[in-house]
């Protein structure tokens, strides 16, 4: 999983968004497949980021906001707290 993560990143950092959602999509399916809550968490953060990169900020929201719900589901108070900071600078842009 972690080398789904490392190329969704570096795709990222080239701007090939497409293709970086394409890897943290994976990231969620395999996470929710061996029922890997903190991954699952994660795979929506990068997700999220990934939109607000675009500038699609709705999609963005979304993605925060699972993360959120899945951090607080599992009590991952850094998650919790790392997903209310996504969300508040996806309102702000």
């Amino acid at each position: 999983m972690q080398a789904l993560i490392s190329m969704g990143f570096s795709y990222s950092a080239i701007e090939h968004y497409d293709k970086a959602i394409e890897c943290y999509q994976k990231q969620l399916q395999i996470a929710d497949q061996i029922q890997d809550h903190r991954n699952i968490a994660e795979a929506f953060r990068n997700i999220g980021i990934v939109y607000r990169q675009q500038g699609d900020y709705h999609k963005a929201i979304q993605s925060h906001q699972q993360y959120l719900e899945v951090a607080r589901q599992i009590e991952y108070a850094i998650g919790e707290g790392t997903a209310l900071n996504e969300l508040a600078m996806d309102f702000y842009l």
